[in-house]
């Protein structure tokens, strides 16, 4: 399932947070973060604001704050090195504009910055919360400054999906297609269309992924659970129907879930009856945030 990412900064209090991901997948989703990453080892698909880009070793991305996006490994021995920012960082000389092609290749010593913010971060010394947003802020003035702008995309449309996401992350049990179209204020069959051009992915793909990541946590918070318990607080309205969608993402009936089991997207443009959703074990191999540093790799 994707990081919360939008709630990071709460977490740490700090502007600005690094880590290494190796096999990152996750769902479309959106935050007000930017997001800065170079590729170390392999190479990632990420869809970002409706194209597709292939990011490979040595090159690097910016993910602006509040674009939809979502990205796929192309191995699972890929490795990322992340830099999130908040926007504020960027916005007093952004002024609104974003990047035309977020595709920054090799251009600019992205992994540099992240080896220093990594050393800020770690050792904290007097001022550091505001040298490495300085920091991340010369690298953007540089990028901002060489590469071609243009004026954000928004719309009553995309403000009114990214609040669907939200919506259907928080409250996915009260979602159906038409549920979701009358949030849109549209009819069904425009909504998937759109929804599928937003996200490269189906309606009943992504929702269904929401609620089996919902099984899966509950099965592993309190095992005492019943199937039926699990597939109602689920979004399910049968147990046979639940029993088959979870097979299908996971691989095993809910009783035979193995412990610490992790349940990570198969980004795909088919749709459900054609899919064959693939387990990836996706890891945080480091993280500044001593919350995170402390625990076990966990997916993204």
């Amino acid at each position: 399932m994707n990081i919360k990412r939008e709630t990071w900064q709460d977490r740490t209090g700090l502007p600005v947070w690094v880590g290494r991901y190796r096999n990152s997948h996750n769902l479309p989703h959106w935050h007000y973060e930017c997001e800065l990453f170079y590729v170390e080892k392999g190479s990632i698909e990420v869809f970002c604001e409706r194209k597709t880009y292939l990011v490979k070793a040595g090159e690097s991305f910016f993910i602006d704050s509040r674009q939809v996006h979502c990205m796929h490994a192309a191995t699972k021995d890929t490795t990322v090195a992340m830099i999130v920012f908040e926007s504020g960082v960027t916005g007093f000389f952004a002024h609104g504009s974003t990047l035309a092609c977020p595709l920054l290749g090799d251009r600019y010593d992205v992994y540099g910055l992240f080896c220093t913010l990594r050393s800020e971060l770690e050792k904290k010394e007097k001022l550091y919360e505001g040298h490495t947003a300085l920091l991340v802020s010369q690298l953007m003035m540089e990028v901002f400054r060489n590469e071609e702008t243009k004026p954000p995309e928004s719309s009553p449309t995309a403000e009114r999906f990214r609040s669907l996401l939200n919506e259907m992350e928080q409250k996915f049990e009260f979602f159906d297609l038409g549920e979701a179209a009358a949030y849109m204020g549209m009819n069904p069959s425009y909504f998937s269309r759109l929804f599928h051009k937003q996200t490269r992915m189906t309606f009943s793909h992504y929702l269904n992924f929401i609620k089996v990541q919902k099984a899966v946590d509950l099965l592993q918070k309190d095992p005492s659970l019943t199937v039926t318990e699990v597939a109602i607080q689920s979004g399910f309205n049968t147990i046979r129907n639940f029993n088959r969608i979870f097979r299908a993402y996971t691989g095993y009936t809910p009783k035979e879930l193995p412990e610490n089991f992790l349940l990570v997207n198969e980004m795909s443009d088919r749709d459900d009856d054609s899919a064959d959703p693939t387990l990836y074990e996706c890891t945080l191999l480091e993280s500044s945030d001593p919350a995170e540093a402390n625990k076990s790799p966990s997916a993204v």
